[in-house]
This record gives C-alpha cells, structure tokens and sequence, in this order.
C-alpha cells in the first residue's frame, strides 16, 4: 500500500478538504507532483537533429495521454476475481496480532472533559462503551492529536485551544495545559530502529492555547527527538494514517458515512481512504509541469529562425572583416608583447628593489650582530660585577676582630699602666734606697769611730741586748718572709681572678651571641609559619594588597609590574637550596618594571605597606638565550634546576646572575673539577662555595657569606617543604638552647671559682696584715731594746745607732717595697704577653683582610667603570638598530608594493596572452599600435565597428543559436521521459483503482452474506460514484433478484449496509490502526448484534490490525468474548467538579 505523503502543518490547523478528482478517461485532470530536473549537459543539435527531436516528441502527447487506458474493466474482473475470492476465503482463519505500529496505551491530563485519565490498549479488538458525555469520543480526539492529525479532522474544534480542560472558565488559570501520552509497540520484525527506542516507543505532546510541544522517547522514557518530523518518520514506517477518513471516523465523519453519504460522498471515502486522491494530485502536478516544459519548447523552437538569421548576417560581415583582420591580428600581438614588456621593466625593477632590500638587510644584521656582542658584553660585565660583589670579603670578620681587638686593647692598657706605676715604684724605691745606703754608710762610719774611742764596763750588758736585738731582727726577717709569700700567693690568687674575670666576659659574650642566635631562629620560625598560612609572606609585609594595587593601577610601560619575581619560580633539586639562596634571593624578592616612571609609582606603592625590595628597570625581551647554554650536557646549570612560568622573569634572572651558564656542583671539589674543564665561568658548589678557573689563568676558589638564620631569603625555595624547614629550624633552635645551658653552667662554674680565688686573695691579705702587725710589734720590741742600748752607750753612739736603725729599717722597707713592685710588674707582664700576642695577629689579620677589600673595592670599581662604558653603547646601537629597521620597512613596503605589482602584471600578462620572450620597449611598441590603431580606425568607420565587435557578434549569436538547439533538445528529451512515465504511473493507478475496487465489490458481498443479504457495489470513476444495491434477506425469491438502493431500506438495514462497505473499504487500506465513533447509534438490536459481531470476526481475522469501536451501548451481549478483545466502561459523567475518570475494564 502507498504510504501518506508527508505535510509540514502547523498545530492550528483550519484549512478545508481539498477538492479530490480522479484521472478520467478523456481529456481528464492528471495527478502526480511534477519534479522537474534540468538535464544541462543535453547536447547541442543541428538543424536537422531538431527536426528528428520534434518528431520524437511528438510520440505522447496530452491526447494520447488522455486514451491510454488500462484493459477493460469487465475483462480485468474476470481475469481476477476468482484469485481475489479465494485469498479471501483462505484469510478467514486466526491470524497473529500486531507486535509494532498499535497504540499499547494513552494518557491524558486536561484534555477535553478529562482531568486525568488513562487507557490501556489491547493489540486486535477494543470497544469503548459508555454514555453520551462521559468522553468516549474525546479519547479517540486524544488518538488522533496525540499522533500528529489535524485538529479540524477531529470534529470537535479547529485549534487546539478548544481541546484543554476548563479552558476559559471563571476562576480558571487562562494558560491552562494539556498533555497527551501515547505508547506505540515497537517489536518483532518489522520494529521501527528498535536499536533506538526499543520495544516502546512513547509520544508526548504538550499544548496551551498559544504553543504545542513535541517528545518522542524510547521505552526508557529518554527523549530522542522534539519535533513532529521525528513523528511523521515514525508515522511513514509503521504506515499509521492518522489523518485518512477511513482509518479514523469519528461522529461526524461516520455518521456521514454511515447515513448521509450520497454516491459521490462514498466515492470521495473510497479514493481518500485508500489514498488513490494522493496520487491523482501528484500526477496532475505532473501534467501541468509536462505542459509548461510544452510551452517552454514550443517558445525556443519559435526563435531559432530569427536567432539563425541574425548569426548569419553576422558571419556575412565578418567574412568582409577578413581583410582587417591581420592587422587586428599583428595589433593583437603587439599588445601582446607591450604586456610583457611592461612585465620585463617591472622584473628589473624588482631585482633593484630586491638588491637595495638585500643590502639593507645585511646592514640590519650587522647592527643587530654589534649590538648583540655589546649586549653579551654587558651582561659578561655586569656578571663579573656579581661574581666580585659577592666574592666581596665579608665584614663580619672585621668587625668580629675589632671588637676582639678592642677588648684586648682595653686590657693591654690597664696592665700597661700596672706596670708603668710598677716601673715607677721601682725608680723611686731605687733612689730612696741609694740615698739611705749613703746615710746608713756614713753613720756606720760615725760608730765606729765613736765605738772605737769608747769602751767601758756596759759591754756585756750592751752585748746581751745585741742579742736580743740580733733574735728580733731574725723574727722580723722570717716575718717579712712570710709577709713575701703572702703576697706571692695573693698576686697569683689576683692572677687567676683577673683570668676567669675575662674568660666570665668571653662566656657572656659567647652567651649573648647564642642568645642573638636563639631569637634570629625565633623570628626564622614565625617567618615560616607566616608563610605557611600565606606564601606571599616570603618575600615581605603586605604583598598580597601590593599585587592587587598593581593590577588596578594603570602603568606606563609595556608591561604590567611583575613580582616578587620568586613567585615565578620552582626549585626541582633542593640540594642547591642554600646557595641559590645566598646568590638569586635579592633577585628573588624583587619586583620588575617597564618604565622608569612605573618604578617612582611603585616604590610609593612599597613604601606605603612597609615592603622596601628591590625594582628592577627592564624591558620585557624576550631574547634568545640558547648560545648561553653548556655544550656539554653533563654540565648542571641553575636553569637546569629551576622551572619559570614567566618568560620575562626568566630572561631577569639570566641577565643578573647568567644561570644559563653558570655551572652547579654537589659539593668544592666537584666544583673544582668542573672549573677545570669549564673555564672563564662560575661555579656554586652547594655546600656554598665560589669557584672561577679564569681564561687568562689563575683560580678563585673563596666561601660564600651564608644568611643569618632570620634572614628572609632563607625562606626562598621551600614552598613545598615549610614543614621540614619548621622543624629543622626548631632542631637548630633547641641544640643552640643546649649551648645556651652549657655555657651558663661554665660561667656559673666560672664565677665559682672566681669567688674562691677573690676569698683566697682575702686570706692571703689577711695573712700579710697579720705578718704587718707582727713585723711592726717586732720592730717595736726592737727598738725598746735599742733603746735600751743607747741608754748603755752614751748619747752619740746611741743617737747614731738610732739613726742606723731607723736608716737599716727604711732601707728594709724600700727593698721590700721595690721586691713587691718588681713581682707585680713581673705579674702584669706575664697578663699582657699572651694579651698582646692575639692584638698582634689579630691587627695583621685585620691589615690582610683590609687590603683584600681594598683590592676587591678597586677591581670592582674597575669593573662597574668597564660595565658602565658598555652599557652606554647600548643606547648607540638601539639607535642605530631602529634607524636600519626603519630604512628596511621602508624597502620592505616598496619591494611588497613592487613584488604585488610585479605578480599582478604578470598574472594580467598571463590571463591575457601566452609569455613573450625577450619583448622589445613598450616605448617602441607604442608607436608601431599608434600606427595600426589608425589604419584600423578608417576601416572602422568603413564597415561602422571594430574587427573586435564584428568578431564579437558573430560568436555571440552563433552561442544564441547552440543554447536555443541544446535547450530544445534537452527539455523535449526530458518532456518525452517525464510524459512516459506518467502515462506508466497512470496504467499503474487505474490498474490499483480496479484492483482495490475489484477486491472492496468482492468483500462487500462477503459481508453482506452474514445477515444473508445480497447485493453489490457499482463503481462509476467517469461520473466519480459509487452506488451499493442490496437485497435484504426480508425478501421473496421474486423480489430479491431486484437490488434496491440503500435508501429505500430501513434505517437499521441501511447501516448495516454501510458496516459492510466500510469494512470492505478497510481491507484495502494498509494502516495498522482503525477507529469508528457511534458505529451503532441508528441500529437496532439485530443488525447492531450481526454488524459487531461482523466487525469483530473482520477484526480477528485481519493481520497485525487494532480496531478501536466507540458505542454508547452495552456491547457484551453481541458478541463472543475472549482475550483478544478488551472492552473499556467509561463512567457516568459527572456535570460538576469532575475530577479523575476511572473506568471499568472487562474482558474475558
């Protein structure tokens, strides 16, 4: 069976039926949809090809057209009516149900008088039943809009707006919606893509008053397509006609058929339904697209002869031509060679061109080159100045060895002054002492005179206080002995105090430097706690608010700030962390400008969150660094080892510190080996040395001055590892807290022993006191006895004993006085010698490390003078630089201008003739055209054109007169094939007409035989009639041989004969689904129990078919249940508050 064509159609669809007229036998409408295809590459024919191309196309034409007709009607019945008859005896057996193409189910919600309602589906027979107003027939409108039909088709509105629920009333939402749900089966063999939707295929539909919306889904319920084309895809391979008249009828429509049809209203059933009314339009689209192609021919075929006598006029005067025509010919070639010449001229000045750019190129480059070597020869200076700043002696040291020095300076002095007192004490006691030797001298003398002259009685007595005298003066001398060791012992007992006095400062001293220490690791731990919580804190105070400022302000240079520049970059081997802290963290820290003016603007910026780094002035070049790099790849560079995500910053580092060829080693004598095989470059050993291997000889091996341990930059390079620098960072904090104990328990051990020495230097005080008061009581009983003596002696002798008594004591006392002074200069020598040796080699300590400042002050010095000196050739160059990039964009635009020239010239010469080799001056060319142009001219006005329009004309109607042929031709070749094939598609339509009409006669008889009625259908397709004649089973023998027409039967007789026709009519057509409204309502009980039952067994017996019948009366008495058929009771309709609708379901 011919499936639907295909109609695009809106949601609202309120267009009338289509007048439907049938092919006739004379001069009649055609059908068919006529698509035309213009065959263009039909060839060109000669006169006499035309004349044969008419004949051909005269073979069909609209009359001939008109009288093939199939073989005769009354013959094709005979031939087949016998196979027809038979197949239909043989189909009244059970048959299988449909598996695809059958509604399974259908769900609607605000739809007509429904709320909500639900049906289930059986796949061959379903009634449903119920009374007037209960919404029988607004199920099958829910079928017919649910699977895309035509909302006029449906008989209860022209929109879909008369279709939802309540729609308008009072108190009711204007935009109500309406859905309808329908589950098609989609098994077995002749399933729709089952690989898609699966043994399901659901259809949703969605509408208000003012939209519609599509969802077609797979049994899974996920939605493969929103539009009606998927539907009508699905609708065109199942077959289902949802909109034909005879798979659906509704009220209206059946009682038209059913009742009130006239012939030609069953007629127009009968082409509709089967879908014969489609073609017949089609094939008359065909016809009128076969006539116009008629007309279309005939117009060309009428032109030629005067396109034919305008073509040989213009051959007659291009034949007189003829004789201009070697001059037009020999000017031609002139204008041929003037192109290439004017194509040679432009070529040398291309190659001037070209020469001048070439030129200028090789000055560029030689610019370029200077300026680069001056650029590698600043960045090798300022590289040099580095290596010297950083080889830069320390001045730790220095100042470490003159507040030592100082210190030693201070003790020096106060033992120096001990013992220029001492020296002193010991003039003054040597000349008091001379001058007493003199005095006691002469008074012995003086005594020994007076002695000599005076001896009496009195010796003895005089001889035994002698004694006594003798006894004393032995005391005293062990007593100033003793007085001698005493103060021996409290000089070393004053020695060992001096000693442990600067051993306790040296301690505090050392105390306080690790208690400096201990607080450095402090702020070196909150530094890094800092920076774990925010890594931004590495590099100072507020930098996260300094890098949003940047980015709001607007900056002069080329670039935005960038920086900390150690934001941007990664250190893979943290082996090297130490050192590339010590010689990339200034870098590091530092931010980069463009502009001399953006630095101004963000040192304000710096100043204003208390953050002073560094700026660095810079352009943003991006320069090749490749010829920086190591050849030898075994050689490890701080490039290496490093990873930047900013090309800028990367190319910043390179300049400052040359990381592309500054060489890394795990430790100084790798780092030596390496100097040896790459000499003239530095190498940072990780355990921080320096080490240079110079080109002109000589070596620099020095260690590198490491951070402080709260030093900043001590944080660079451990983003990924804060924790472990936390806890190393607590390690070295505690172990410093274990040296901080130590040396309190020395000083206190110290300071111990210092109060032990000060007590013995007490005692021994004490000591020498006593021996003091002893000497003096001593001398006291010694000079009682002298006393004694002088009283023995007379007044001289006594009183110069006295004096030489007094003299021997003070001369006593000076040479112990002078004993005392020597031990304590002895002693403060002894202090300042080793005193004296460390200021001695810590001042030439201090003069060496001096003048090696002083010598690396002056190299460096020497250095930036050098870098300076390069760097003000730069700006030389740059201007040089730019004035050869200018000459060259200059040459570059002329040799561009000159190369489009030079092409489009050439291309022009190309297009116009072929090349010419070695043409002659355009200039010389010229003259010899001037020439001809002339003589041309006056044949010009001769014949009243040019050679060239003669020459054009001529082609030009020649052209007109080949596409007027080829057009006729190819239209009357493709007119005779169309017309064939209509005149084939006509024979095929009548022979379908008769053959379904033959079967429908066949099976309305069949039909008929179930209330034994006889009768017969009459087809008249030139008066487009169909007529039934019956004869109820009623009648007599007599009066049934006369067939009486339908409407002289009674009502009941008259739809069921109308049962019988339509059921006829049902066998022809191929959709798997038919629905019929109120099929009983003018039936009474006899022939509404044998047309159900009719309809039922036609049911049952028909292949893969659903039959959906609506009634308003009780069905099951009629007819013999089973499972194929599913009856569905609608319930009494409720006038008020309607809600949902559930019905009763029997089947057996």
């Amino acid at each position: 069976m011919v499936k639907r064509r295909v109609i695009e159609e809106s949601d609202e669809e309120q267009e009338s039926e289509r007048d439907v007229t049938p092919p006739k036998s004379k001069r009649a409408k055609r059908e068919g949809k006529a698509r035309v295809r213009d065959d263009s590459d039909a060839s060109v024919s000669q006169d006499e090809d035309m004349r044969n191309e008419e004949g051909a196309d005269k073979e069909i034409d609209d009359e001939e057209l008109d009288e093939q007709q199939p073989e005769d009607e009354a013959t094709f019945e005979q031939n087949n009516e016998h196979l027809i008859r038979a197949a239909i005896v043989k189909k009244n057996r059970r048959v299988t149900v449909a598996q695809s193409g059958v509604i399974h189910s259908i769900d609607v919600k605000n739809f007509m008088c429904h709320r909500r309602l639900t049906f289930n589906f059986g796949p061959q027979v379903n009634f449903i039943i119920g009374r007037n107003g209960s919404g029988k027939s607004a199920v099958l409108a829910a079928v017919q809009i649910g699977l895309g039909g035509k909302t006029i088709n449906t008989g209860r509105g022209s929109g879909l707006s008369n279709f939802i629920y309540n729609r308008g009333k009072k108190g009711t939402k204007s935009e109500a919606v309406a859905e309808i749900t329908i589950k098609l089966k989609n098994s077995g063999s002749e399933a729709y893509k089952p690989d898609v939707y699966g043994d399901m295929i659901i259809i949703h539909r969605k509408f208000t008053a003012k939209s519609s919306s599509w969802a077609i889904k797979d049994s899974e319920g996920k939605t493969i397509g929103t539009s009606k084309r998927h539907l009508q895809e699905i609708s065109d391979a199942m077959n289902i006609q949802i909109d034909s008249p005879l798979n659906v009828l509704t009220q209206e429509v059946a009682k038209k058929f059913l009742v009130n049809s006239t012939a030609a209203d069953k007629y127009v059933f009968f082409l509709k339904g089967t879908q014969l009314a489609q073609l017949s339009e089609e094939y008359e689209l065909i016809r009128e697209a076969s006539q116009r192609n008629d007309k279309f021919i005939q117009a060309k075929r009428d032109i030629l002869p005067d396109l034919k006598a305008a073509h040989k006029e213009a051959d007659r005067k291009r034949s007189e031509a003829s004789k201009a025509r070697d001059q037009a010919d020999k000017l031609m070639e002139c204008k041929k060679e003037q192109a290439w010449g004017h194509v040679a001229c432009k070529s040398a000045e291309l190659k001037k061109v070209q020469k001048d750019y070439d030129a200028q190129v090789k000055v560029q480059q030689a610019v370029i080159r200077k300026l680069e070597e001056v650029q590698a020869s600043l960045a090798e200076h300022e590289a040099k100045c580095a290596e010297a700043e950083a080889a830069m002696p320390s001045h730790d040291e220095l100042d470490a060895i003159n507040t030592e020095r100082s210190t030693l300076h201070d003790q020096i002095k106060a033992n120096r002054n001990h013992i220029g007192n001492n020296k002193a004490e010991e003039t003054r006691i040597n000349q008091d002492l001379k001058a007493v030797k003199a005095v006691l001298e002469e008074t012995e003398m003086k005594i020994a005179e007076e002695q000599s002259r005076e001896m009496d009685d009195k010796a003895e007595e005089k001889e035994r206080l002698r004694q006594q005298i003798e006894h004393i003066k032995t005391q005293l001398a062990e007593t100033e002995a003793d007085i001698q060791d005493s103060r021996q012992q409290r000089g070393e007992a004053e020695h060992k105090v001096n000693n442990l006095e600067a051993s306790i400062s040296g301690a505090k001293r050392d105390y306080d430097k690790h208690q400096r220490i201990a607080e450095d690791i402090r702020g070196q731990i909150a530094h890094l706690r800092g920076i774990e919580k925010n890594k931004l804190s590495a590099f100072g105070n507020n930098v996260d608010k300094i890098l949003e400022e940047i980015q709001q302000r607007t900056w002069k240079g080329q670039a935005t700030p960038i920086g900390p520049l150690g934001l941007y970059v990664t250190l893979k081997d943290k082996d090297f962390k130490d050192v590339l802290q010590i010689q990339l963290g200034r870098t590091m820290m530092s931010f980069a400008v463009s502009h001399l003016d953006d630095r101004r603007q963000l040192e304000a910026i710096l100043k204003r969150y208390q953050n002073q780094q560094p700026i660095i002035v810079a352009e943003p070049d991006i320069f090749d660094y490749s010829s920086g790099v190591p050849k030898d790849d075994r050689i490890l560079t701080p490039l290496n080892i490093l990873t930047f995500t900013n090309d800028w910053a990367l190319r910043l580092f390179i300049n400052a510190h040359r990381i592309e060829r500054t060489a890394l080693a795990h430790n100084h004598e790798q780092a030596k080996a390496v100097a040896a095989r790459y000499p003239g470059n530095n190498i940072w050993s990780a355990d921080c040395y320096q080490v240079i291997n110079y080109r002109d000889g000589g070596w620099k091996s020095d260690p590198m001055t490491k951070l402080k341990p709260n030093d900043p930059k001590n944080a660079l390079f451990g983003e990924s590892d804060v924790n472990s620098a936390i806890q190393e960072a607590e390690a070295k904090l505690t172990e410093v807290g274990r040296r901080l104990e130590t040396i309190k328990s020395t000083g206190q051990r110290m300071q111990a022993e210092q109060r032990d020495a000060q007590e013995k230097v007490g005692e021994q005080r004490a000591r020498e006191q006593q021996a003091h008061a002893k000497s003096n009581r001593l001398r006291r009983d010694k000079e009682a006895l002298d006393e004694q003596v002088k009283d023995k002696e007379s007044v001289s002798i006594a009183a110069l004993m006295s004096h030489k008594s007094d003299y021997e004591n003070e001369k006593a006392n000076l040479i112990a006085q002078f004993e005392e002074a020597v031990v304590q200069k002895e002693r403060y020598e002894q202090l300042n010698r080793p005193l004296v040796e460390r200021y001695n080699e810590l001042r030439n300590r201090r003069d060496a490390i001096e003048v090696e400042i002083e010598e690396h002050r002056s190299r460096l010095q020497q250095m930036v003078e050098e870098t300076l000196t390069v760097k003000n050739r730069i700006p030389y160059y740059n201007n040089k630089l730019t004035e050869a990039e200018k000459a060259l964009e200059v040459l570059q635009l002329k040799l561009n201008k000159t190369q489009e020239e030079y092409a489009s010239w050439y291309q022009q010469a190309a297009d116009y003739c072929d090349e010419v080799l070695n043409p002659r001056d355009p200039k010389k060319i010229q003259l010899e055209m001037d020439a001809l142009n002339s003589a041309l001219k006056q044949r010009e006005r001769r014949h009243g054109a040019t050679v060239d329009e003669i020459e054009h004309e001529y082609h030009r109607t020649k052209k007109a007169v080949e596409d007027a042929e080829k057009d006729v031709k190819a239209f009357a070749d493709f007119n005779k094939v169309l017309k064939q094939s209509l005149a084939k598609r006509l024979e095929k339509w009548h022979a379908f007409r008769m053959s379904i009409a033959l079967r429908a006669k066949i099976q309305f008889q069949y039909h008929l035989t179930a209330r034994n009625f006889t009768g017969k259908m009459i087809f008249d397709h030139g008066a487009q009639t169909l007529n039934l004649r019956i004869s109820p089973e009623q009648q007599s023998s007599s009066q049934a041989l006369k067939e009486r027409d339908p409407k002289s039967l009674s009502g009941g007789e008259k739809s069921y004969s109308q049962i019988c026709l339509l059921l006829a009519l049902w066998e022809s057509i191929g959709s798997p689904i038919r629905c019929l409204d109120e099929f009983d309502v003018y039936m009474d009980n006899l022939n509404r129990r044998v047309s159900t039952k009719l309809m039922v067994d036609t049911a049952r017996n028909s292949e893969a078919k659903q039959y959906i019948f609506i009634s308003p009366l009780e069905i099951g008495n009629f007819i013999e249940l089973g499972p194929d058929i599913r009856i569905q009771r609608m319930p009494d309709p409720e006038r008020a508050g309607q809600t949902s609708l559930p019905f009763e379901e029997t089947s057996s």
